[in-house]
């Protein structure tokens, strides 16, 4: 699947689980999983600071990241959806900031700035609506640019997680499952997957 297809994807996925919601929603998502990246980072470089911690413990350190950086990326596609923009378009005018000088695995820079500018929009103060929501979209194309360095660094591919996460998140149903909507989603994978191999000749 590519990015537009993912993405008309989610924008029906939102609707049917959580109804027409305003962009601050999607928005504010990002900036709580821009900030587990950073925590999930934080802690799989604490990991192998003295010694190479065991496979296992590697595998799950990783999965955290991973699911983040997934989770990011959604909830862009969500607002995106929601402002009636393309996350590939993002995508492919990808950029740091102009004059940025935080760490390109630390977030909370970014996340500050999403949140500086929806807010002063939102109250209508320190710019136009309009200067606001470019800020913003400067800010995602930055975010995208800072991930897809993060995805490189553990010879991962951002589109590829993108679209593992995806697959795994079009399966909740919130409507239904008000609070483990995740859990029975990933339930019912394991029982197909049970199932498949008890089929097999």
């Amino acid at each position: 699947m590519n990015l537009i297809e993912i993405q008309a994807e989610q924008i029906e996925w939102s609707e049917r689980n959580f109804g027409k919601q305003h962009a601050r929603y999607p928005l504010l998502g990002m900036i709580e999983e821009l900030l587990e990246f950073d925590a999930a980072w934080d802690a799989k470089q604490a990991a192998y600071e003295f010694e190479m911690p065991p496979l296992d413990v590697q595998a799950s350190l990783e999965a955290e990241v991973v699911d983040a950086i997934g989770d990011i990326a959604i909830y862009m596609l969500d607002y995106c959806g929601k402002t009636g923009q393309q996350l590939n378009y993002l995508w492919q005018l990808r950029s740091p900031l102009v004059g940025a000088t935080h760490h390109w695995a630390n977030f909370a820079p970014l996340a500050r700035r999403l949140a500086h500018h929806q807010l002063k929009g939102e109250q209508g103060i320190r710019g136009t609506p309009e200067s606001h929501a470019l800020a913003i979209q400067d800010t995602c194309r930055a975010i995208l640019a800072q991930l897809e360095v993060v995805c490189g660094s553990m010879n991962q591919d951002f589109l590829a997680i993108l679209e593992k996460v995806w697959s795994k998140v079009r399966q909740r149903n919130w409507v239904a499952n008000r609070a483990n909507a995740h859990e029975v989603a990933e339930q019912q994978v394991i029982d197909v997957s049970t199932m498949a191999k008890n089929n097999d000749p």
